[in-house]
């Protein structure tokens, strides 16, 4: 999972599904980010089922697997440019760190809200400079 990254609300079309993942993620690495060199990936696929609860369809997640981690890490360092955008962006993490960040978040929510500097790398937050311990 090192060299994936995870882009949700990218619309899912029948046209988009003839034409791949891949290239759909292509376009808006260019046309959002700016990146006019070609990325590479070794494999890109949504995930998730296709419809909410209720039936209604969904866009799903889109994970891209990058071929090299430079390649990833130079998307990822431009992922402020898709601000005022609906897309997000984020890096992939097993299940546990996933659990371990969530549960940071609310000590990260209240720590920003409180005026401090904050981090967090993986599943540590550092508040000032000093890493948090629950």
């Amino acid at each position: 999972m090192r060299d994936n990254l995870v882009l949700c609300n990218i619309p899912e079309s029948e046209a988009a599904a003839r034409d791949g993942s891949e290239k759909l993620i292509s376009n808006v690495i260019k046309e959002k980010l700016g990146i006019q060199e070609k990325v590479h990936f070794e494999r890109v696929h949504r995930m998730g089922a296709r419809r909410n609860a209720d039936g209604s369809p969904k866009a799903r997640p889109v994970v891209a697997k990058f071929s090299s981690h430079e390649q990833k890490e130079k998307v990822k360092r431009e992922g402020a440019k898709l601000k005022g955008t609906n897309i997000g962006m984020s890096e992939q993490f097993p299940k546990e760190i996933q659990e371990r960040r969530k549960e940071l978040w609310a000590v990260f929510k209240e720590a920003k809200h409180q005026g401090h500097r904050l981090k967090m790398v993986v599943d540590r937050l550092f508040i000032d400079g000093v890493e948090y311990k629950q």
